[in-house]
Formats: structure tokens, C-alpha cells, sequence
């Protein structure tokens, strides 16, 4: 299929607001600034993926290269691009696997539920044992080591072949003027933590400062965990917004050499970009059509643009130098669907992979970046012919808490 790509405007519903929060090794800590906001629902209601009896879905795409491309999803399906064809391997699980890291010495790892963990190297893949049952949601590299993440602020480290305990469980946060505000606890406190990127690990946490009855995820808010000299970690909230308590950090894209690299994607559709200061600062306006569409996957090209794959159906280009404020590059809305997006990865702009709450689909898309023509073709694959685990009421299939 072709579209031609047409620049977004805002939104109604669209909050106006610029946040810039503190991230860095020792650093302090403190939601900054913040324009007005306008248009907020009291409640949560996010899209809801299609009631499909099969929910053979794909929920993360990554590769090496052009002909070196895997994906992962449900029923502990995985799938290997070649470069002329989609063949499957068996990772020996019948459980989701939500979320892969390529490594920089080229290794792939994999993680899914009931804290499942692959490695693939070559065209092998081997399961590893996390020493934890959580749901795992995230892996990657902080500060220079591979960690797993998920449930309940479950966090593993790898060492070796060994995955173990990060030992750091005391969360401190500061008050604009740098003191010691509260004290949480990383265990109790962490709702769960789902993105891992050089500079931080994100989730979303129980804002102890919240006035009310909890719920659902009421009274959680969008946070980066970062190492502290003194305490285990210190807690940089990325939502400082009170009347619009829910926030996750719940994608990312990372760089550890250059730190204008490095993106988040909020639940809410929000974007943020660290900065040379170290500081995490909002891009006005939303992503999403609305306050209640999450940013699921982003991906960079070679040229720092970048491509947001959303739970609203969206795939969202935007150049490196836009700024709303003094309307400088561009943000373009490339394709809009109503099935959920859950992973985005390319090569090039003129060779991505798209995967979502697609039945038994893997979406190959090309984008022209000067004429602004956007197309895919959808590719079918076979899921394999395991029975998936009987549906849990409190999460949804990623394996997060309903929000």
C-alpha cells in the first residue's frame, strides 16, 4: 500500500507543557518546567488490542542487517529474515517473548514472561536462567552492562553467563533544591521497570505523594531509575504533572556514545531527548492523537531521524532538528491504522520491519525520505501450533499491568 506522508498538527486534547528532568550519574534530580495543560480525562482508557481468538501477534523486531532480522511474540514465537524468506525457530516456551537487545559484540538476547531469557548467537539460540518468575519487560545496556527488567521492579544483571540481583534496592528523591524528599524502595515502591538505555532504566513507580483511592495504575508516574554515590539509585520523575497522574516510560532508544541520541517514549505519548546537560526535556506536542496512546517502539536511522511505532496505529517520522516552539524540521505522520504497533526496526528508511497486534503479519515498509511516500507490503507467518498460557486478568499482553 502508498501514502504520502502529511505533516501533524496539534491535536485537540494536546497538553502544552515543557518538562526537563535531571539524569546522569550523581546528579540532581527535579522536575523543571512546565507549561499549561488542558483537556485532561480523570481516567485512563488505552486501546485495546483486537479480540482475536488466536492472538497470534508480534511484539518486537530487530536485526544485524538487511538479511539478519528476527522477530518475537506470542506463544514463544521467533522468526529469522534471511533476506528471501521468514523461518521460525523454537525457543522451547509456549510463554510471550516481548522484548530483544542487539549487543554490540553481536549477540541477540530475548525476554518474555515468567522471567524467561534467550541468547541467540550465530543461528543458535539457548535459554538462560534469570533467577526470577517475574515478567520480564525490558533488556539492554546501562553503563556498560546488560540488564533484564520487568515486574514489580524486578531487576537482573548479567555477569558472565549469570544473571543476577542488581543488590540495589533503596530509591532516594530529590527535591528541586537537590535534598532528600522521600525514600522508596525498588521492591514496594516500582510498579515496573520496562526500558533499559545507557543513561537510565525507566518504568513507571507509586508516587507517594499521590491523593486518593489507587486505581488501576492511578497514582503511578513516569520515571528513570540512575546510580547514586550515596544511596542505591536516585528517582528522576519524568511526570510532574498533578492533574494527569498516570505516566510510563515504556520505550526508548539509546546510544552510549552520543548522549543527543538517546530518546523515551511515554505511555502517553510523549517524547523526550536528552540533552548535552544531561537533562530529559519533553517535545511539545503529544505524539499520539490523543492523551491515551503510548509510544511502543523507536527507531533511529543514520541520519538521527526517528520512527515511533504507536498503540494507536501510528508510525510517527520526525527529523532531529524539530522544535515545536520555533518551528524548526518536522514531525510527519506516516501511516495511520487502527491496529496497534508494538516494535519498529530498519536497515534504512527504505527497508523497515513493523510488527503489532497483526494476525500471524509481519508489515515491510519503505519511506522515501525527500518525496514523502510511504508504502508497505504484509507479510504472512506461520505461528507455532502451541497452546498459549491461559489469559491473566490483571495484565495485559505484554504482560504490564492494566492500565
Amino acid at each position: 500500500m502508498k501514502f504520502f506522508a502529511t505533516a501533524t498538527a496539534d491535536h485537540p486534547g494536546s497538553r502544552r507543557r515543557i518538562l526537563a528532568t535531571l539524569v546522569g550519574l550523581g546528579l540532581l534530580v527535579g522536575a523543571l518546567t512546565q507549561l499549561t495543560a488542558c483537556n485532561k480525562e480523570s481516567s485512563v482508557t488505552f486501546p485495546q488490542p483486537p479480540s482475536q481468538e488466536s492472538m497470534n501477534w508480534l511484539f518486537d523486531v530487530v536485526g544485524r542487517s538487511a538479511d539478519d532480522v528476527w522477530a518475537c511474540g506470542n506463544r514463544g514465537a521467533m522468526f529469522h529474515y534471511d533476506g528471501s524468506q521468514w523461518t521460525p525457530y523454537d525457543l522451547g516456551t509456549n510463554k510471550a517473548i516481548v522484548k530483544m537487545f542487539l549487543h554490540d559484540d553481536g549477540t541477540i538476547y530475548a525476554v518474555g514472561h515468567d522471567g524467561g531469557i534467550w541468547r541467540q548467537s550465530g543461528a543458535t539460540w539457548s535459554a538462560m536462567t534469570s533467577g526470577t518468575s517475574e515478567d520480564l519487560y525490558g533488556i539492554g545496556n546501562y553503563l556498560g552492562n546488560i540488564h533484564a527488567t520487568g515486574r514489580a521492579g524486578v531487576m537482573r544483571v548479567l555477569s558472565g553467563n549469570t544473571w543476577n540481583d542488581r543488590g540495589r534496592n533503596e530509591i532516594i528523591v530529590r527535591d528541586d533544591d537537590g535534598a532528600v524528599q522521600d525514600t522508596l524502595y525498588q521492591n514496594e515502591d516500582v510498579v515496573s521497570l520496562i526500558t533499559v538505555n545507557y543513561f537510565g532504566i525507566g518504568g513507571a513507580y507509586y508516587d507517594p505523594f499521590f491523593e486518593g483511592e489507587r486505581l488501576g495504575i492511578a497514582g503511578t508516574k513516569g520515571m528513570t531509575l540512575g546510580e547514586d554515590a550515596e544511596y542505591d539509585w536516585v528517582l528522576r520523575p519524568l511526570s510532574s504533572d498533578p492533574l494527569f497522574p498516570e505516566e510510563w516510560i515504556m520505550s526508548n532508544w539509546s546510544d552510549g556514545q552520543d548522549m543527543e541520541r538517546n530518546y523515551l517514549g511515554s505511555s502517553e505519548g510523549w517524547l523526550y531527548h536528552l540533552n548535552t546537560d544531561n537533562f530529559w526535556v519533553v517535545e511539545i506536542p503529544q505524539v499520539t492523537k490523543s492523551s491515551h496512546g503510548g509510544i511502543r517502539d523507536i527507531w533511529m536511522d543514520a541520519d538521527n531521524n526517528i520512527y515511533m511505532a504507536t498503540d494507536e496505529g501510528q508510525v510517527v517520522f520526525q527529523t532531529p532538528d524539530y522544535d515545536f516552539v520555533t518551528v524548526s524540521g518536522h514531525r510527519i505522520e506516516l501511516v495511520d491504522m487502527t491496529t496497534p504497533f508494538s516494535g519498529i526496526w530498519g536497515s534504512s528508511p527504505d527497508n523497515m520491519y513493523l510488527v503489532g497486534f497483526f494476525e500471524n503479519m509481519i508489515l515491510h515498509a519503505s519511506y522515501d525520505v525527500g518525496s514523502g511516500e510511504f508504502t508497505y507490503e504484509e507479510i504472512p507467518v506461520v505461528f507455532p501450533s502451541k497452546s498459549a498460557p491461559g489469559s491473566r486478568s490483571d495484565v495485559d499482553q505484554y504482560g504490564l499491568p492494566l492500565r
